[in-house]
């Protein structure tokens, strides 16, 4: 939240709300690859 509050300083509140939840969207669908990721490197011997 902190971020979104320095982007609204920087830029029009539109542009920065967009940014910020285009962000989230990114991390929350590269989450479960990255989870998926990490577990197939700890199964290897």
């Amino acid at each position: 939240m902190i971020s979104l509050i320095f982007l609204i300083t920087n830029m029009q509140a539109i542009t920065a709300v967009f940014i910020f939840l285009a962000w989230v969207m990114l991390w929350l669908v590269l989450f479960p690859y990255l989870g998926a990721l990490k577990s197939s490197r700890d199964k290897r011997p």
